[in-house]
C-alpha cells in the first residue's frame, strides 16, 4: 500500500478523498452543493 495513500482521509461510503476540514463554516446542503458543481 501506497504511504501516501495510508495517511488521506476516505469517505467509507464513496471513496472519494475529499475531506472539510474547517469547522468554522457551517455545512449547508447548499455549500455542498456548490463545492459537488464546482469541483466534481
Amino acid at each position: 500500500m501506497n504511504e501516501d495513500f495510508a495517511r488521506t482521509a476516505i469517505c467509507p461510503i464513496c471513496g472519494i478523498d475529499v475531506v472539510l476540514g474547517d469547522a468554522s463554516v457551517e455545512v449547508s446542503a447548499e455549500l455542498l452543493e456548490a463545492l459537488n458543481e464546482h469541483y466534481f
